[in-house]
């Protein structure tokens, strides 16, 4: 019995004395970080700018929160399904009766997913835009793919929805919560064919370092062209010259 009070006791004086040491030593609670890096971190090299993207390519896989559907669901849902008009008994029955909206989940979950990308993106942008160590040949492809992947996302966005809010580089939903969609469908696809275009000047025809699943000069060019086709489509009075401009960024990709 007597050892057990001694060594209960030799535990809580040992306690107490770490206790007392500890809040006279001011870095008591400065704690290295393992999983946290600074958000300049991947702008110090070449290869931690590279590393950096892709958090932004990661968007375009399948991902747990919409049930790995992303890329497939959502796109289909909007793009239209081979099947609906034999098989329509779930939610591509209440998509062939219009009876869905902008909070049904094969919607939700792909309007999350893709402001989610696009912040990642802006994010990346404006980091790239302040960085001074990275090889200018490098930011400059840096640049272009990083507005390739926007562009992508705020397409399918576009075409889901229609006016969507266009959130620029350095913006997000937690600094900029309340900016509204864009005020015309020109303004919206404005934004789009920019990004395009100047990937499209940015980028080569082969991706960087060989790495293919890159965006290339080919990418910003096809979703270029398409790009102004739905300009065409949403701003009539400017149809004939976007359509020409389409048939141009094609007629490059041939």
């Amino acid at each position: 019995m007597k050892n057990k009070l001694k060594i209960i006791f030799a535990l809580v004086s040992g306690l107490s004395l770490f206790g007392i040491t500890s809040c006279d030593d001011k870095e008591f609670l400065t704690v290295e970080q393992y999983s946290i890096l600074p958000s300049d971190q991947m702008f110090k090299s070449d290869k931690d700018a590279k590393a950096g993207l892709v958090g932004c390519y990661d968007m375009m896989l399948p991902v747990a929160e919409t049930n790995g559907d992303w890329g497939f669901k959502p796109n289909l849902f909007v793009g239209g399904h081979p099947t609906m008009d034999t098989q329509a008994t779930g939610w591509d029955k209440d998509w062939n009766t219009q009876n869905w909206n902008a909070g049904s989940p094969e919607l939700l979950t792909g309007w999350r997913h893709a402001y989610k990308a696009i912040t990642r993106c802006n994010d990346f942008l404006a980091g790239l835009d302040a960085a001074t160590n990275i090889t200018p040949a490098l930011k400059t492809s840096l640049d272009g793919q990083a507005r390739s992947i926007r562009a992508f996302f705020y397409m399918w966005l576009a075409k889901t929805f229609g006016r969507v809010p266009m959130l620029a580089t350095g913006e997000n939903y937690i600094n900029t919560p309340a900016k509204a969609r864009a005020a015309t469908y020109a303004e919206m696809w404005d934004f789009i064919i920019e990004d395009l275009k100047v990937a499209a000047t940015e980028l080569d025809w082969d991706p960087l370092s060989g790495e293919y699943g890159r965006c290339t000069k080919g990418f910003a060019l096809s979703y270029l062209g398409e790009a102004y086709m739905w300009k065409a489509f949403r701003v009539p009075a400017e149809s004939v010259a976007n359509y020409t401009l389409a048939a141009a960024a094609f007629k490059q990709v041939i």
